[in-house]
């Protein structure tokens, strides 16, 4: 999946049943107070999209991974395959953030948000895309609040006809996480 190391390792980001912490076997990390250091994954305290970095705001500088080795034709074989399983579903050839949700317990965001009728509304530049109800697209223009409009109108909209409150997966910076809070 599209990410940096470090964003990755922020977010637990995973896709298909594996996590980065599955593979992870520590990270260096930059403290706002500028010191380095190295922690274990254990000391991540990594969860579904969450470690303990969002609430320490520590910098990942450089992650060392325990991959196991592979028949290589075998490896690339089934990234082919997940790739395009991948892109099938979600939308290409445009901007976007990614899942804008988290998938609550035994169901998926994208599937609860398509249920309530969600793909192609828009607010401004911002569209719900019309290939997966879980993220959002910037048709041109789209602006920080048209994003957070958007994400109100979708998580209330899933809440009214499946009745479960949906959690962002993006992060929002500065003051946009209040915002969105304040404003639901």
């Amino acid at each position: 999946f599209p990410s940096t190391v470090g964003g990755a390792v922020f977010m637990n980001a995973g896709c298909y049943g594996t996590e980065i912490k599955d593979v992870l076997r520590s990270v260096r990390l930059v403290e706002l107070d500028g010191r380095r250091r190295r922690i274990g994954v254990a000391e991540l305290e990594a969860s579904y999209r969450s470690t303990c970095l969002r609430r320490t705001g520590s910098i990942v500088t450089r992650a060392l991974f325990d991959l196991v080795p592979g028949d290589p034709a075998a490896l690339l074989a089934r990234m082919e395959e997940l790739n395009s399983r991948r892109w099938a579903t979600l939308p290409s050839g445009q901007p976007n953030a990614g899942s804008i949700f988290k998938n609550p317990p035994g169901d998926s965001a994208g599937r609860l948000l398509d249920a309530a009728g969600l793909k192609g509304t828009s607010v401004g530049g911002a569209q719900v895309s019309p290939k997966h109800a879980n993220v959002i697209v910037n048709t041109g223009g789209a602006t920080a609040a048209d994003v957070l409009a958007l994400m109100r109108a979708m998580r209330e909209r899933a809440a009214a006809s499946c009745g479960v409150a949906l959690e962002p997966e993006i992060v929002l910076l500065g003051d946009l996480g209040d915002r969105f809070r304040a404003e639901l």
